[in-house]
């Protein structure tokens, strides 16, 4: 029998780290991932219409971005190369 965390610490463990990236991204730090990273950019406005419609809406002037690495974009290419039969490649 497997040992685990119940299922009450696994959603306390998630969120934990869920709440830690909220706060990286806030302060303008990156948060990586294997693939790529999540970062904090500032919103395109175009004009004093959207600004007001930002405010009014209570939306942020920034937004979160995902943002592919180098070798993100080439797992992305080898999945797209392999041909799609119903078992998954393990190896």
């Amino acid at each position: 029998m497997a040992c685990g965390h119940s299922r009450r610490e696994s959603v306390w463990i998630v969120n934990t780290i869920i709440e830690r990236m909220i706060e990286a991204l806030k302060r303008g730090r990156k948060v990586e991932f294997p693939f790529g990273y999540l970062q904090k950019v500032k919103r395109m406005s175009f004009s004093y219409r959207d600004k007001w419609n930002d405010w009014y809406w209570d939306r942020s002037e920034y937004i979160v971005e995902y943002v592919i690495d180098r070798r993100g974009w080439l797992e992305l290419i080898d999945l797209e190369r392999e041909p799609s039969s119903g078992k998954a490649k393990r190896g």
